[in-house]
C-alpha cells in the first residue's frame, strides 16, 4: 500500500512536471508573440513619425513656394504697370510730335 501511494505520488509529480513544462512552453510562445507584436508596433510608430516628419517638411516647402509665387505675382504686376506707363508715355510723346509737326 505504501509503495502504491509512492507510485501514485510519483505519477502525480510527473504529470505536474509535464503540465508545468507545457505551461512554460505556452508562456514562452505567448511572450514571443507579444514581443513580435511590440516590434511591429515600434516599427509602425517609427514609420508614422517619419511620415509626419515628411509631411511637416512638405508643408514647409509648400509655404515657401506659395510665398515665392506671391512675390513673382507682385513682380509681374509691377512690370505690367511699368509697361502700361511706358505705352502711355509713348502715346503721349507721339501725340505731342504730331501736334508739333502740325504747328510747325
Amino acid at each position: 500500500a505504501t509503495r502504491e501511494r509512492l507510485r501514485e505520488r510519483e505519477a502525480a509529480a510527473e504529470r505536474a512536471r509535464r503540465e508545468a513544462a507545457e505551461a512554460a512552453k505556452s508562456a514562452e510562445a505567448r511572450a514571443a508573440s507579444a514581443e513580435k507584436k511590440l516590434e511591429k508596433l515600434a516599427n509602425a510608430k517609427k514609420a508614422a513619425l517619419e511620415a509626419e516628419s515628411r509631411t511637416v517638411r512638405a508643408e514647409s516647402r509648400i509655404s515657401a513656394l506659395e510665398m515665392e509665387l506671391a512675390s513673382m505675382r507682385e513682380r509681374v504686376e509691377r512690370a505690367e504697370e511699368e509697361r502700361d506707363e511706358a505705352k502711355a508715355e509713348s502715346k503721349a510723346m507721339a501725340v505731342w510730335r504730331i501736334e508739333e509737326d502740325e504747328n510747325a
